[in-house]
């Protein structure tokens, strides 16, 4: 019994096993990967931090590598004048879109509009960031905005009627 129960098991693996290996009919897909070799780092890179190296090729294009945890890339060095970082730059940056700034004597409040309604902060005038300097600005060069209001028209009754 126990010999026939082995026969039923061994036989199918001992066809299996003597039959020749056929190729399958399908196309296989390559990957890009395999068409063009796996991505190597050049003898001649230069170490600029650490994962990072920088390489001349011979049409004199500079291309950087870095290592990343899922293996090296390379991609072109940015043209130095493509980012003005310069102060020109600075000087034509406006403030963020919908920020507005009043001044409270030595704070400023800024509000903005966002996805769940009215953000409000204060901030001392002399820890300001670059985004709240331009917003505080823009609000007394109008005039007319709300940085030349010390508070607006609602907050000046409800302060009213608490005294």
């Amino acid at each position: 019994m126990k010999l026939a129960r082995w026969m039923i098991y061994l036989a199918p693996l001992a066809l299996l096993a003597g039959m020749p290996e056929q190729k399958s009919q399908e196309p296989q897909r390559s990957t890009g990967t395999a068409r063009r070799g796996r991505l190597t780092l050049p003898k001649e890179a230069v170490k600029i931090e650490p994962f990072t190296y920088r390489y001349k090729d011979p049409q004199g294009k500079i291309w950087i590598y870095r290592q990343t945890p899922f293996g090296l890339v390379r991609y072109e060095e940015p043209k130095q004048g493509s980012r003005d970082t310069g102060a020109s730059a600075r000087k034509s940056e406006a403030p963020p879109p919908g920020l507005k700034a009043f001044d409270e004597g030595d704070s400023i409040r800024f509000e903005r509009k966002g996805p769940f309604g009215k953000y409000t902060w204060r901030r001392k005038k002399g820890n300001l960031t670059r985004e709240e300097r331009l917003a505080w600005e823009a609000s007394r060069k109008s005039g007319t905005g709300p940085g030349s209001d010390s508070r607006p028209a609602s907050a000046e009754k409800s302060r009213k009627k608490k005294e």
